[in-house]
């Protein structure tokens, strides 16, 4: 991928609902990096420690969700919902906090991957991930 001309875009199936996500410029991206960075700093093997992990890590930075969110959008009854706004997100993830979390922590592998780099593979799952996530390149906006 050329610097400045691409942006990755994934899609993946969380708790069956699809969400596309855009890896976003590089003005927005670098600020978020350190602040996402706290998701993977301790060592974790399961998704309970790692959601236990984001949600000590959004109380801490209430906007952080958002932020991560802000390049994705979700198929929810048949539309598209873009997640960048909190009266979408609350329609999306009322009742579905995990959902929430789930999102936000593929957002930031769309978005990191390339900076974090092996934090988001679990052994083994590597194979499962490509197979569940497809990625295209879109223009930059």
């Amino acid at each position: 991928m050329t610097v400045g001309a691409n942006r990755r875009v994934e899609e993946r199936e969380i708790d069956g609902l699809v969400f596309t996500c855009q890896q976003s410029s590089f003005e927005r991206a670098f600020p978020l990096s350190s602040r996402v960075a706290v998701l993977f700093s301790v060592e974790h093997d399961d998704v309970q420690a790692s959601t236990l992990l984001a949600l000590a890590a959004f109380k801490a930075d209430p906007a952080l969700l958002g932020d991560l969110l802000a390049g994705t959008r979700v198929v929810l009854d048949g539309k598209f919902v873009s997640l960048g706004t909190p009266a979408d997100r609350d329609k999306v993830f009322t009742g579905r906090l995990g959902t929430a979390v789930k999102a936000a922590l593929f957002a930031a592998e769309v978005e990191f991957r390339d900076f974090l780099g092996g934090v988001f593979a679990e052994p083994g799952e590597d194979a499962k991930a490509a197979e569940e996530t497809k990625t295209t390149d879109a223009p930059s906006a």
